[in-house]
């Protein structure tokens, strides 16, 4: 009876094994799909890795090797990286980095950002909607109710009517309705989502409040460019490729005793660990050549 439930947990734990596995091995490409952060994508990555050999490391002959395997994941491409992002964020000078590095990611970081919210367009939009606003047209005190009944807004130099949002690649979105527009000539130049407004709401307030998330928005990109340029960069993904190559002290040099300290204890650990793995992985295949 013992031995048929010893059987049994086995088969269960290698089920359990298998489907962690296939899950994970299926999100992370999926990750790929999403507009999520590197540092999110990378955390994901590192943390199944870690997950996925302490797993598997109940299943194989090799125990101890799999267990400091997957601690040398853990602390060497998860903790100390996180360690030293959270210092660079409390005291920037925790650490000296080489300064061709720092230029480069910055710009990097930068470009990134004009990107994501593109100022130039925001800017273009937010001087739109104003134009509009001034025009003192009393078709401003239309209600989004009115508009929602397929009537066009003729502006001075503007028309605006109800369009339907739609996807990228794909057809008009059902009741995903928006704004449009449109000079005199027909052509489009702004469209925005109207699903967050009441229909008793006045197409000046409506653009209104539209105008205000658009400087928002610009806002919030001058205050990132700006700590960017204050060399405020450092984020997970970022460290990282830096941080892993811990051995050359050319590339992060600690500033501070307690940078000095995390890291004495990140180089120490990885080297013992790196030692006992290497050690362990020698003696496992002599071995095997023997047997």
């Amino acid at each position: 009876m013992k031995e048929e439930k010893e059987k049994k947990l086995s088969k269960a734990e290698e089920q359990h094994l298998k489907t962690i596995a296939y899950a994970g091995l299926l999100s992370l490409p999926l990750t790929l799909s999403y507009d999520i952060s590197r540092d999110v994508f990378w955390t994901l990555v590192f943390g199944y890795l870690f997950g996925s050999i302490l797993l598997i490391s109940r299943k194989i002959k090799h125990k101890s090797l799999a267990i400091f395997i997957s601690i040398f994941v853990l602390l060497h491409f998860l903790i100390f990286p996180y360690s030293y992002v959270f210092m660079l964020h409390s005291n920037p000078s925790s650490f000296l980095i080489k300064d061709v590095i720092v230029n480069n990611e910055k710009e990097d970081a930068i470009s990134e950002i004009i990107e994501e919210y593109n100022p130039e367009r925001l800017s273009t939009y937010s001087l739109i909607i104003d134009e509009v606003i001034n025009t003192k047209n009393s078709g401003l005190d239309s209600l989004l109710s009115f508009i929602y009944d397929k009537n066009i807004l003729f502006i001075d130099d503007f028309l605006i009517y109800r369009s339907s949002i739609r996807s990228k690649n794909g057809p008009p979105m059902g009741d995903a309705w928006s704004i449009a527009i449109c000079d005199n000539h027909g052509n489009f130049v702004y469209e925005f989502g109207v699903h967050k407004f009441k229909s008793d709401y006045s197409l000046k307030k409506i653009l209104s409040i539209q105008k205000d998330r658009l400087n928002s928005k610009l806002s919030k990109f001058s205050n990132r460019k700006s700590s960017f340029e204050n060399h405020q960069i450092w984020n997970y993904s970022r460290i990282l490729w830096y941080s892993i190559n811990i051995f050359d002290s050319k590339i992060i040099t600690p500033n501070t005793r307690g940078a000095n300290i995390v890291f004495f204890f990140h180089r120490f650990l990885i080297y013992f660990l790196l030692v006992f793995i290497g050690t362990n992985t020698y003696n496992a295949i002599t071995k095997k050549k023997i047997e």
